[in-house]
């Protein structure tokens, strides 16, 4: 129920930030290094000032700025049935957002200032964990077996959150945890298997791809020696991940 803060050079202790009445779930500091943001089980998102140790609630499942926003859903005032717990958060630099998923389809994304309710993405299915990329820009969302990625577009001269595109759920295991590479457009998958697959957004001028870099994890399908020639229908991914179970690429032995 307390933010602990220490020296990361020393390892010396220091500050206790109290406030919370429930356990902490997530913690995020800002890009000015100025304040902390902390989720917890009570439903609340604090945010702590680095200097003096005060705090104020900025997301609260009673917030009664919820009552005039929240009109995404069918719900026109309070929470309706959303979970309160916050599963986790993250706080976006460029669009100066704080997102939070509940254990519902939804991540939820409020103003870092009012706590104000901004926007909902919504999924098919419980969003299990997500993450923001370095730029800001790309909300990547695991959903089932799958991830969602959204983008921050404008349209119409409104800027909005997106979905662009989601991987390929050939898996058929969970997403557990997503990672954003620094300063890049790659971004990295857990799965329940204890699998971990890395895939590259590739943007153009007029479409936008998703490759496949590399996995690794337990392998279930092996078929060493087979040989993929003269193929219909088989997907760049698919022909990368039989090629990564050990069969040969036939293209090749036909130019040898």
């Amino acid at each position: 129920m307390t933010v602990r803060l220490w020296d990361s050079r020393s390892g010396a202790p220091g500050r206790v930030l109290s406030g919370h009445i429930k356990s902490i779930s997530s913690i995020s500091i800002s890009p000015s290094e100025d304040r902390i943001f902390s989720g917890s089980g009570d439903g609340t998102i604090r945010v702590w000032d680095m200097n003096t140790g005060e705090s104020r609630v900025i997301v609260s499942p009673d917030h009664d700025a919820l009552a005039e926003v929240w009109d995404f859903f069918i719900y026109s005032y309070g929470l309706g049935d959303v979970e309160e717990f916050i599963v986790d958060f993250k706080y976006s630099r460029s669009c100066n957002q704080i997102a939070t998923i509940h254990g519902d389809e939804n991540v939820r994304l409020w103003s870092e200032d009012a706590g104000v309710f901004q926007h909902s993405l919504k999924h098919d299915t419980e969003v299990s964990c997500f993450a923001i990329s370095s730029c800001g820009q790309w909300i990547a969302c695991g959903s089932g077996d799958s991830v969602w990625l959204w983008n921050f577009v404008v349209e119409d001269g409104i800027q909005q959150w997106k979905c662009i595109s989601k991987t390929p759920d050939f898996s058929f295991r969970y997403v557990r945890n997503i990672a954003w590479r620094p300063d890049n457009l790659e971004f990295a998958i857990g799965y329940d298997d204890s699998s971990i697959r890395v895939w590259r957004l590739q943007t153009g001028s007029n479409a936008l791809s998703i490759q496949l870099v590399w996995s690794i994890g337990p392998a279930p399908l092996v078929v060493a020696g087979a040989v993929i020639i003269d193929t219909v229908g088989l997907s760049d991914v698919n022909r990368r991940l039989l090629l990564q179970r050990g069969a040969i690429d036939g293209s090749l032995l036909k130019e040898v």
